[in-house]
């Protein structure tokens, strides 16, 4: 397996933040058990996603967070993962996924038309927003299969995000909610609603109009324009790791 240095998968600033935890037994563990799943089952997203939004999005640059459970568990008919790495988030190409299609309803009902909607939600990423599944990787046709693995890193990030001010924490469902207890800066805003799944949306999600009331605390462009998807990313390639390995000390 390729050795990768931490700072490859991340930004800086999230690599020094989230260093120790790189480098403790937990995580070899944790590694340990993703590559044996991968030898035995399907795991999303892939490999190269797996830490995805904290490539894409600085620490010092994050403005609103959204909290998800964890990857899409399901993959499309040529055998693609729904998942992108992004909470909620979808290629788009073949169907978009139920929570995502009431996200939508909601924005067009709270802010107003979505033509040409970007289901990747790269313009929410660019933008600040943190797309941030509380399981960064899941069995296939297993909802919360990894949900214990990542459960301490999870807890790490909220801490690290708890630093900074003046955040806005949006928390769909009560999965997303127990998160707040580990969110203690009085700056932070929080937002919240039951969740967009189909199973749940009629509860509340409906009618919650997120994306006005955070625009209250900071403006977000919603709605967007679809974009060209691409993969054009700098991630390490999907042949070259299962996840990263802890980094050396001599590097």
């Amino acid at each position: 397996m390729t050795k990768a240095k931490l700072q490859t998968l991340m930004q800086l600033d999230w690599a020094e933040a989230l260093y120790p935890f790189f480098q403790s037994k937990e995580f070899r563990e944790l590694n340990n058990r993703i590559v044996h799943d991968r030898k035995v089952s399907e795991v999303y997203p892939k490999k190269e996603n797996i830490f995805r939004v904290f490539q894409e999005t600085a620490l010092s640059d994050v403005k609103v967070v959204i909290i998800g459970q964890d990857p899409y568990h399901n993959s499309y008919y040529d055998g693609s993962p729904a998942a992108l790495g992004r909470a909620f988030a979808c290629d788009g190409q073949y169907r978009i996924q139920p929570s995502l299609t009431n996200i939508i309803k909601e924005l067009e009902s709270d802010i107003g038309p979505t033509m040409g909607f970007d289901y990747t939600l790269q313009h929410w990423v660019d933008q600040g927003v943190l797309l941030l599944n509380t399981a960064l990787t899941v069995k296939a046709a297993s909802p919360n299969s990894h949900a214990s693995y990542w459960s301490n890193f999870t807890k790490l990030v909220m801490q690290v995000l708890d630093k900074k001010d003046n955040l806005v924490f949006i928390l769909w469902g009560k999965h997303a909610q127990k998160y707040r207890k580990y969110l203690t800066n009085s700056t932070h805003k929080f937002i919240e609603s039951p969740h967009p799944s189909p199973f749940s949306a009629h509860n509340g999600f409906f009618g919650s109009k997120p994306f006005s009331k955070c625009r209250k605390y900071v403006n977000i462009d919603w709605t967007g324009s679809r974009r060209k998807w691409t993969m054009d990313t700098t991630f390490i390639g999907e042949e070259e790791i299962e996840i990263i390995p802890p980094k050396d000390e001599e590097e």
